[in-house]
């Protein structure tokens, strides 16, 4: 949780771990924000939970205090529509802060393809300086099935390029209306899976297994969004990933439930576009 003065803020958070042996551990907490905030107050606090086996709910409460001035968001109007093989989508801002550089996408409801992913997104100057993706952090805002999502970068704030040359390595989509496949975890059945799918996929007790050749470069976290028979979400837990010498096997967990569901593709490795380039003004 984080609290601005007594209110608690609405985000999502990333927790990253280093642990090199069990004496010592660093980690790092990124938030995420959907809307701008509003420092009314420039006091903060942290509340972590945590669980022990032998002192069982730990609660942790980090205080802390902005000192410098907040520097304000840049933001430009973009509005460049991309067409990729008749599936469009529009870049339609550009906002850029002291962290990152965020670029604003809605896709075009007439697409006839449910595009998934955009690979090896980054932003250059003029002068040839590049950002790429966000590594450690969080790199996609919003959910891409709603129509409108955000991809974030790396920061280039305290330059002043007159453009931005956004380059997309390659668009992921698939056929709208064919991009789930259905589960009965009662019977830990595969129904359905789309005609394109040519991975191993196995259904276990509140989980989902694909199994993917090393060959295979695409990325992973495959299944993540999935709703029960009635239409409400199914909770995701999390996902492991196990490789041997041939195969790396992603397993994605879910809350416990004893139905069918419709678990939807995340990502999946079928570019309809690769190599697009497109400048923006920033002036």
């Amino acid at each position: 949780q984080l609290f601005q003065g007594d209110e608690e803020i609405e985000c999502g958070c990333t927790f990253i771990r280093n642990a090199s042996n069990q004496t010592y551990i660093s980690s790092s907490v990124e938030y995420n924000f959907l809307e701008p905030i509003a420092y009314t107050s420039k006091d903060f606090k942290a509340v972590f939970y945590f669980s022990d086996e032998e002192k069982g709910n730990i609660k942790i409460t980090l205080p802390f205090s902005l000192k410098n001035e907040v520097a304000e968001e840049k933001i430009f109007t973009a509005n460049r529509t991309i067409d990729v093989n008749g599936q469009k989508f529009t870049i339609t801002q550009i906002r850029r802060s002291p962290l990152k550089v965020a670029l604003d996408i809605e896709l075009a409801k007439d697409n006839t393809m449910q595009i998934l992913a955009l690979d090896d997104v980054a932003v250059m100057t003029e002068s040839g300086e590049r950002r790429d993706s966000i590594i450690n952090g969080i790199s996609k805002g919003g959910n891409i099935r709603d129509g409108k999502f955000t991809l974030y970068l790396q920061s280039n704030y305290f330059d002043d390029p007159a453009s931005l040359t956004v380059m997309i390595g390659a668009v992921h989509a698939v056929p709208k209306g064919e991009d789930f496949v259905e589960v009965d975890f009662s019977t830990k059945e595969i129904l359905t899976k789309p005609t394109y799918f040519n991975e191993d996929l196995s259904a276990a007790q509140q989980s989902v297994s694909v199994k993917i050749n090393k060959d295979n470069k695409g990325k992973f976290l495959m299944f993540s969004d999935a709703i029960k028979e009635d239409g409400t979400p199914l909770e995701f837990k999390g996902v492991t990933i196990s490789r041997d010498e041939q195969y790396v096997v992603e397993t994605t967990q879910f809350e416990d439930y004893t139905g069918k569901a419709k678990i939807y593709l995340n990502y999946y490795t079928n570019p309809i576009g690769n190599n697009i380039e497109v400048t923006i003004p920033l002036q």
